[in-house]
């Protein structure tokens, strides 16, 4: 999203920009926006991955890293969602219990997938604003080796040159040629994350399973689930609507609503960044995120709208489906979520105890076992079975 952002505004440096990222110079993705965990649906999660690791591709790379260290606190998923993206590296810093010692551990998801997560114990800002002379770089280079100590490091440390709200650090690479001279044995060098990840021994470490919730070391911030309240409803109806019912009637009905899909997607993928989420922005962040939230529902339901009116024409009716007609709302499976998606028609005579309302309904199920369906509401959209009339 930051490139997007970036090209929206300096298109011309467009060739710039992939070539740094070839070469390695900035490095991005996987994210499209680094998420809250909690806040955002598992479809959600698993989107935004989607998108960002080929939009990053296409600029010249992406990072394959699980980073979301500011995250307030991790779902247990997060370990098995990695590795289905290819991912063997998380890195983390909210959220991880007083039971982990080191600065790497091994995690593990509830199906028993798992990643080697790095541990920033000392934050994700410990490197920032680095002294830029030899001397005093030096000097907080030993500060921090001392504070990691606790955590058993090996022979390699992270420090992590940055932090919220800070450009990239000018004069670094002098200095850090210079500190050497300073440093007893130890070698200070300006490296890639995944670099570390990749150097550190892939067994050893202490293991967690589960999510990370524990404000042991690090404020996991819980207070963010209860303010700007409707504007987490706003948003979840948005989402629920384009995962439950946009996309599985596209699917369903062959409607062309791709473009309309993605532009849903857009808004509901910006709104997930965690910052955002969380509502823990001022007024003005809350205002856009609004906006987001109102057109990802006004995408949604025209899709509903249109989907559901081509559910009742290819059933051969305006209100009830044909007799043989089966809708099914496919599970999310973004890896092939269009295949799940099917129907079957058949004669005109509707089959006995199902029916669909007048109302524009859920397309979930439409059963033959009128005992099996209870009518009920479900955001805003009325869905009912009766005995049909002969």
């Amino acid at each position: 999203m930051v490139i997007e952002d970036y090209l929206a505004i300096r298109p011309e440096n467009r060739g710039r920009v992939d070539r740094a990222i070839q070469a390695g110079q900035v490095q991005v993705g996987p994210w499209y926006t680094l998420p809250d965990e909690f806040l955002v649906s598992g479809e959600t999660l698993v989107r935004n991955l989607a998108r960002g690791i080929p939009l990053a591709q296409a600029h010249g790379g992406s990072m394959l890293v699980g980073y979301l260290p500011d995250s307030f606190g991790h779902a247990a998923q997060m370990p098995q969602i990695y590795r289905q993206f290819g991912m063997r590296h998380a890195v983390v810093m909210r959220g991880v219990p007083r039971a982990i010692d080191r600065v790497a551990f091994e995690w593990v998801a509830p199906d028993g997938s798992s990643v080697l997560a790095a541990y920033l114990a000392g934050g994700y800002g410990q490197g920032v604003d680095l002294p830029t002379t030899g001397e005093a770089l030096a000097r907080r280079i030993r500060t921090i080796l001392k504070a990691v100590e606790p955590f058993q490091p090996g022979p390699d440390v992270l420090v992590m040159n940055g932090n919220d709200h800070v450009s990239p650090q000018l004069g670094l690479t002098a200095a850090v040629a210079a500190a050497g001279a300073h440093l007893d044995g130890v070698t200070v060098r300006l490296a890639r994350l995944a670099e570390y990840l990749d150097r550190l021994p892939p067994s050893g470490w202490p293991r967690w399973a589960g999510e990370l919730r524990a404000s042991s070391r690090a404020n996991v911030l819980m207070g963010t689930l209860s303010i700007r309240s409707r504007d987490k409803q706003a948003y979840f109806r948005a989402g629920l609507t384009l995962e439950r019912l946009a996309e599985p009637l596209a699917a369903l009905t062959g409607l062309p609503a791709q473009g309309f899909l993605r532009e849903a997607w857009t808004d509901v993928l910006q709104n997930a960044a965690h910052d955002t989420a969380c509502g823990s922005g001022i007024d003005a962040v809350a205002v856009e995120a609004r906006g987001r939230s109102d057109a990802a529902q006004q995408l949604a339901d025209a899709v509903v709208s249109r989907g559901l009116a081509r559910v009742a024409t290819q059933a051969g009716g305006a209100t009830r489906p044909s007799s043989g007609t089966r809708v099914r709302s496919p599970e999310p499976a973004w890896w092939n979520w269009r295949s799940a998606a099917t129907t079957r028609t058949g004669p005109s005579k509707p089959p006995t105890g199902a029916r669909l309302s007048n109302r524009w309904p859920l397309p979930s199920r439409v059963r033959s076992n009128p005992s099996s369906c209870e009518p009920r509401t479900c955001m805003g959209y009325s869905v009912g079975c009766a005995s049909a009339p002969s």
